[in-house]
């Protein structure tokens, strides 16, 4: 049951290791955190859920809709404020939050005490505006708020009279933007700003006067040799009767977003100059190419001018000297039978060739023919192109090489981290050496086999050729090992393997295999209290996509009264939270021992 005291905050993320990590973060900071990790539940929730006072909401959400998306159906039928809190900073990602009635937008990288005065200025807005629809308040309570809610806002806020005075100032002295108010109280703007900035202003503050529309400008200003860009936007203030009596102007830097621009206009400038250069390649690529055609005795009929660019050679060579200009390549003995070939009314795929450029160089040449049939289907004479593709053979086995030379770089990095993984599991292992109580050693245990998890998924990933996928049985059964070789090689424990060999790729075998890692030593440590042996089954079935593992003992099993949906160890969490991140179910019961079971598609 949620506590009524406290704030309830709902988590939706999809990393379930970052989502464990901020509810225990914000748990701290005295809120009820409810978790989900897509936006189809947080819909459902919400509709079921009538005590979630604010939705922490991401935005990339992997499949399904995304956090823009499920906040905005979910404030189409609930009032409730929406942070949102996402890793991305691009102006298209955050751009995409604004049409949304959200109360703030935090960086994932953010320390928890920001995100806690985020989640916190959310709640003073939201009241705000709850008061402000329910009371109707007055205009001098009106002001009250706006000052609250403007002295937490990082943007440089002013307000402007008709006479076009500064008359108010809102800013937080830490903000990036923060000036003096003598510097701009009662002054006007033609005082204050210079002229390639007052006089625009001046003619939208006179027509937000008169139209009462919001108006906006970008504007750029020199400070210390630099120039930094800002937004402007110019809101009406109107009185009890709709009248505009001021204006406030939201001043916003968007230095970085013009830089962002900037550098996007040159690159469609480089794009367009790229383009350019390849029409003008394509309008002389003839050079690389020249046409001929022959009879069925193999006399030539026509070379097209282009072989003396290509090859060195007149027409008159080209046509009566083919022959001679062949190399002794072993890829030229199919040269006459693929002609004979296309003479007999077969089309030949495009093949290599290689002959003598007239300096003495050699050049290889990719051949296309075609026959030519008269109408009633004989061949009379074939059609050719040939192709200089030397640079670009050249080229490619350039590219083979540079491919090999990455695969041993990428092996060399697997290995590293590999060796990175080991460094970290002695280190964690020297210090249980140096500690006594118990709870630390098996924490620390603990820890040692997550890491060693991922260690021997980078042994399995350098012994293979395919970086994106690797077996599944190779790495639990060594995983298996290691765990029993670490903590537990003292004991007369049955361990039985029955794993199917089958493939998954790194983003599923790491959560596999700590969840393995965490169950098989759960299971080690309190399934055989007071006895002397035991027996462990672990099995793993793939069929059409749908994976099973099950970890079986015949020991005492879990209480009667155990419920795993109330649990709060860490391990348990653990377990529940990446079986959700491999959008998968996880599972206890009791038959003549513990029976825990993960079940996922791939």
């Amino acid at each position: 049951m949620l506590s009524k005291t406290k704030k309830t905050v709902l988590l939706v993320e999809d990393k379930a290791i970052l989502a464990l990590s901020t509810k225990k973060d914000l748990t701290k900071y005295g809120y009820n955190v409810l978790v989900v990790n897509s936006g189809e539940k947080a819909i459902e929730i919400c509709k079921k859920n009538n005590l979630i006072d604010l939705i922490l909401m991401d935005i990339d959400l992997g499949k399904g809709i995304d956090g823009t998306k499920a906040a905005e159906l979910i404030l189409n039928r609930n009032d409730i404020p929406v942070v949102f809190l996402s890793s991305h900073t691009e102006p298209e990602i955050v751009d995409k939050t604004q049409n949304i009635a959200s109360y703030g937008y935090v960086v994932k990288s953010s320390s928890t005490t920001v995100l806690d005065a985020s989640i916190k200025m959310a709640f003073k807005l939201f009241e705000a505006k709850t008061r402000e629809r329910n009371k109707g308040n007055t205009l001098n309570e009106n002001s009250e708020i706006i000052n609250s809610i403007f002295s937490s806002i990082h943007d440089l806020i002013f307000v402007i009279d008709k006479n076009k005075n500064f008359t108010n100032y809102y800013n937080t002295p830490n903000s990036d933007l923060y000036i003096t108010p003598d510097q701009f109280i009662g002054k006007s703007i033609y005082e204050t700003l210079p002229p390639n900035v007052s006089e625009p202003l001046g003619i939208l503050i006179d027509k937000v006067f008169k139209t009462g529309i919001l108006q906006e400008f970008d504007y750029s200003l020199i400070a210390d040799g630099k120039i930094n860009w800002y937004s402007a936007n110019l809101n009406p203030i109107s009185n009890t009767t709709g009248g505009i009596i001021s204006i406030v102007a939201v001043i916003r830097d968007i230095t970085n977003r013009k830089l962002s621009e900037k550098s996007l206009k040159e690159s469609k400038e480089r794009l367009l100059k790229s383009e350019e250069k390849y029409r003008r390649l394509i309008e002389n690529l003839s050079k690389d190419y020249y046409f001929y055609s022959h009879d069925k005795e193999g006399m030539k009929s026509y070379v097209s001018p282009s072989v003396t660019q290509m090859l060195g050679y007149t027409q008159k060579e080209a046509m009566y000297h083919y022959g001679t200009h062949l190399t002794d390549n072993p890829i030229n003995d199919e040269v006459n039978a693929k002609t004979q070939k296309a003479i007999m009314g077969i089309k030949q795929p495009p093949y290599l060739a290689e002959i003598f450029h007239k300096d003495g160089s050699k050049r290889l040449i990719e051949v296309s023919e075609t026959p030519v049939f008269d109408k009633n289907g004989n061949v009379i004479a074939i059609e050719g192109i040939a192709h200089d593709v030397t640079k670009s053979k050249q080229q490619e086995d350039k590219i083979k090489q540079q491919l090999k030379e990455k695969e041993v770089i990428l092996k060399e990095v697997h290995h590293r981290i590999k060796n990175n993984f080991a460094s970290i599991a002695s280190l964690l292992s020297l210090q249980t050496d140096s500690l006594s109580n118990p709870e630390t050693i098996t924490s620390l245990n603990n820890a040692i086999g997550q890491v060693n998890s991922m260690k021997i998924l980078y042994e399995k990933l350098l012994l293979t050729d395919n970086y994106n996928r690797t077996s599944l049985k190779q790495y639990l059964e060594d995983l298996i090992d290691d765990i029993i070789t670490l903590s537990f090689s003292n004991t007369n424990i049955t361990i039985t393997k029955q794993i199917d060999d089958f493939q998954l790729d790194p983003k599923r075998l790491v959560p596999v295999g700590i969840i393995v890692n965490e169950l098989l030593t759960n299971v080690m440590k309190y399934a055989f209290p007071g006895k002397k042996s035991g027996l462990i089954e672990i099995t793993a079935k793939e069929n059409t996509g749908n994976v099973i593992i099950t970890i079986q003992d015949n020991g005492i099993g879990f209480p009667k009264e155990f419920n795993i949906d109330t649990q709060t160890s860490f391990g348990l969490m653990l377990v529940k939270m990446l079986s959700e991140q491999l959008k998968g179910n996880f599972s206890i019961k009791n038959n003549n021992g513990a029976i825990c079971s993960l079940e996922f598609s791939i």
